[in-house]
This record gives structure tokens, sequence and C-alpha cells, in this order.
């Protein structure tokens, strides 16, 4: 959600007044086309107008010094303040794209490193309501950004096909000949006793990833205010375990419902009421 949150205001600045059409979709084109030939798309106005708002410098090596822990597990920043280093200009043009997921994917994929991630996440939060101050700067990356938001109105990647394939890709590990017994221990390993994939709610700091998930369950509950006889339809109900607590714990009617076979498989085994 810090991710989400932090790529917002960039995105939402550039995004405010625009129309996605056929008139959109040939400007994206046109954009792109003399960024390619002139080396137009400059993400140096971006860097700027986030320098210039936060504590964030932008550096040009690599970081490598990691903070020191201590026995305790106490960790001692190295108090340079929170330095960003980008290895390429790609990593702002997927995250003004492709929002939290561009982000963190850029990430992942060792694209940009910081020195701190909660506090760099914290400094971009602080853009919020200062977009204006881009203005026309922005202007250069409306390509890139009206490009994705094309594509994703007219070339829809999440088709019923789609959905099946990366659902057995990614929950159906027994498709790769893995026993049961290792891809429920694996998931176990992950995610918790529960293995959820939500996210859980600490209360408190020192709550164990598992006390989280039951805490984050009772929330839910609370929320929903449940009495005993209703019904209720969990969509992408996992491995069955809220079903189960919604239904053990508040005398709730549950249907769950989940793409993956082998999540079916074992909720119904682990979970379902005769």
């Amino acid at each position: 959600d810090k991710l989400r949150r932090a790529t917002g205001a960039t995105r939402r600045s550039a995004l405010a007044s625009l129309t996605i059409g056929p008139v959109a979709a040939i400007g994206a084109l046109l954009v792109l086309l003399l960024a390619a030939i002139e080396r137009f798309g400059k993400t140096e106005p971006i860097l700027e107008f986030v320098c210039q708002n936060t504590n964030i410098q932008v550096v040009e090596e690599p970081i490598e010094r990691a903070p020191f822990q201590a026995p305790n597990g106490f960790t001692v920043k190295d108090g340079s303040g929170v330095r960003w280093y980008m290895k390429n200009e790609e990593v702002l043009r997927r995250a003004l794209a492709d929002g939290a997921i561009g982000f963190g994917e850029t990430y992942v994929d060792g694209d940009w490193q910081t020195n701190d991630v909660e506090a760099l996440c914290h400094e971009l939060l602080r853009l919020e309501g200062q977009e204006l101050q881009l203005g026309w700067r922005a202007a250069p990356l409306l390509g890139t950004i009206l490009l994705g938001k094309v594509r994703s109105q007219l070339l829809p990647n999440n088709t019923l096909g789609s959905a099946r394939s990366n659902v057995q890709h990614h929950y159906d590990l027994n498709a790769w000949e893995i026993s049961e017994s290792s891809w429920t221990k694996l998931y176990e390993l992950m995610l918790g006793p529960t293995m959820q994939y939500t996210c859980a709610f600490f209360a408190r700091p020192d709550m164990s990833l598992d006390e989280a998930q039951r805490a984050k369950m009772a929330l839910v509950a609370h929320k929903l205010d449940l009495k005993p006889g209703m019904r209720l339809l969990d969509i992408g109900c996992g491995f069955g375990a809220m079903a189960y607590y919604l239904a053990s714990e508040f005398g709730v009617h549950v249907t769950g419902v989940t793409l993956s076979k082998n999540q079916a498989a074992y909720a119904r085994e682990q979970f379902a009421h005769p």
C-alpha cells in the first residue's frame, strides 16, 4: 500500500485531465515515436521534483554499505539520509506507467537500490498534494503513461484463459510433479499456518504472522457485522482458512470460490462441513 500511495501523486498529476480513447492512443504513439527518434522522454524533471520536495538524495553510484546490526537485533542506520540509486530511467517510467506493481517489480529486478526502503516510501508520500508543481515538465513522460493505460484498455491480459494459466502456474504446483505434502509445506512456510495471501493485521509490533493473520480475520468479521444464519460468498477463498473461521466462529454459511484445483481440494479436505 505504501508503494501504491508513494507513486500515486506523480501518476495522478499526469493523468488527471486525460481521457483514454482513439485520440489519446494516437497521441501516445506519436509521442513515443518522438521519444525513440529524438530521445525526448527525459526523467530529469521528475527527479528534480522529488529531490526538491523530499529528503531523498538521488545518487549515481550503487549503494553498497549495509546498516550495522547489533547482536540484540537492533539496527543502526548509517545516518546519511535517504539515498536512492537507479540503474536507468526505466525505473520511473515503469513506476509511472504501472504504478505500485511497476515500482515494486523494478526493486525486485534490482533496477534500484536504497539504504532504507521504508524511509524512501515515507519520503515519496510527501509528494502528495504537490504534484501541480510539475506542470508542463511532466509532459515528456505522458507517452509512456498513456501507452500503459491504452494497453490495459485495448489489450486486457487478464482473460479467462490467462487467469486459468496464472492460477495453475502460481498455485497448482503439483502440475510440476511436486508432492502434495511438499507444496502445502511450501505455502505454509511462506504464508504461515493459515496460508492466507491477503495482508495480515499487526495490531502490535511484536505479533507473529499467525497472530496477525488471525487478528485480520477477526477484524474482517467485525466489519461485516456477521449474524448466525447469514450467507457469505468468499470469492478467491484460497486455501479456505477465512471461510472456515467465519463459519465456525460466527455461525454463517460460507461458499468459497477459487480457480485453483489444489486449493479447492485442500479446502474441502480440511475445512468443508459435512
